[in-house]
């Protein structure tokens, strides 16, 4: 994050587009206004501020210029558009005073501007910040959508969204905000084909998310540190959807905070290695509550497993520290696989010697099935573990 992103500014001079039902004014000549669509084409500080219907910002600026749009206390409903439009900038910041809205009625259609496919949608690299509250909904589509990097900073942020509720391709980075999201699909999905890119990282605040779909998915690593998040994944859904609640084809770390996981699939999934270094952890869910095809690594924490049907799942578990309680209806601890709850075998790398080594910690195992099942081998040389 920059000093930009975490202390959010703006000039109280600048140019001020009002909103008044159909009717907007503004008496700037870097702002062009026609048929309800608003269109910025020079860098700078914007506020906006009333309600409108019908209407769409366009940011259309260069490459070089950075937008500040200020919604003071603004509410706009558009009519399948974008209520806010990059299209064009070095960077757009989009700083909330009071309370605001931006809704989408009706499916998403294109425009001689470009195609849209979220309230907000951004082809640039956006911010959104601000010490307000905003409130995005969509019955057709997603609610905030960035083509390059997207940033919560210290905001109140409520999406509503038939599909996606946040997305982004390089990334999703949220710091000291408070979310409220709900969504169809995905709440936070991060998809990027680019090395390195596709992560989620979140930092402070809580989150309250309700997902048809995963409820935090990227192709890249997904971090949190010190955040207080309640999950509910799969709610409403049946079928064969992914209905996780982290997803990640590259490693999951849990730092700190207190997450509690609520999924109708694995609670935690990752296709690389999973991470629990500190916080509070509680997972209720259908299949495994933590998996990894490579390494599970517990180096502190509190994490409990209170429904599952494997509890901790990966090539290699690796406990050092922290408290550990895990109830399972198959295996609490697994290394090598099997079969899941779907019948299917893991793909584990068989090349590598799977592996359990706990040397510290509390841990109790309830299971069902095998206590602690290693295809290769087991090594207990610290801490207390206590299997029933």
């Amino acid at each position: 994050f920059t000093d930009r992103d975490k202390n959010p500014s703006y000039d109280s001079s600048a140019t001020v587009i009002t909103l008044n039902g159909e009717n907007i004014e503004c008496e700037s000549g870097d702002v062009l206004i026609s048929d309800g669509q608003i269109t910025i084409s020079t860098g700078g500080d914007y506020i906006i501020c009333g309600s409108a219907l019908d209407a769409s910002i366009v940011v259309n600026a260069s490459s070089t210029d950075k937008v500040c749009l200020v919604l003071d206390g603004a509410n706009i409903s558009t009519s399948e558009f974008a209520s806010i439009f990059v299209k064009k900038a070095k960077k757009v910041f989009v700083l909330v005073k009071g309370s605001c809205s931006l809704s989408s009625v009706g499916e998403f259609a294109d425009r001689d501007i470009g195609s849209a496919g979220a309230v907000i949608y951004s082809k640039e690299d956006i911010t959104l910040q601000g010490d307000g509250t905003l409130t995005v909904s969509t019955e057709h589509g997603h609610g905030i959508e960035s083509k390059g990097n997207l940033k919560i900073s210290s905001l109140s942020l409520t999406v509503n969204a038939s599909s996606h509720a946040i997305c982004a391709k390089d990334s999703i980075r949220t710091l000291n905000s408070s979310l409220n999201l709900t969504a169809g699909k995905d709440a936070i999905h991060a998809e990027s084909q680019s090395v390195g890119a596709g992560y989620i990282y979140c930092e402070g605040g809580q989150m309250t998310i309700t997902s048809g779909f995963d409820a935090l998915d990227g192709t890249g690593a997904i971090s949190v540190d010190n955040v207080k998040m309640v999950i509910s994944s799969g709610m409403g859904v049946s079928g064969s959807s992914s209905m996780k609640g982290f997803k990640s084809d590259d490693s999951i770390a849990i730092l700190s905070g207190d997450v509690s996981i609520n999924s109708l699939d694995d609670g935690i999934h990752s296709g690389d290695s999973v991470l629990i270094a500190g916080g509070k952890l509680s997972i209720s869910c259908s299949d495994d509550a933590i998996h990894a095809d490579q390494t599970i690594f517990i180096t502190g924490g509190d994490t409990s497993v209170t429904k599952s049907y494997e509890g901790l799942e990966g090539q290699r578990v690796v406990i050092c520290s922290g408290k550990l309680k895990i109830n399972a209806n198959d295996d609490g601890i697994n290394a090598g696989g099997g079969n899941d709850s779907s019948g299917q075998n893991d793909e584990f790398d068989q090349s590598v010697r799977c592996s359990i080594d706990i040397s510290g910690g509390e841990i109790y195992v309830n299971a069902k099935g095998d206590g602690v099942d290693s295809n290769g081998t087991i090594s207990v040389s610290g801490g207390i573990t206590i299997v029933e």
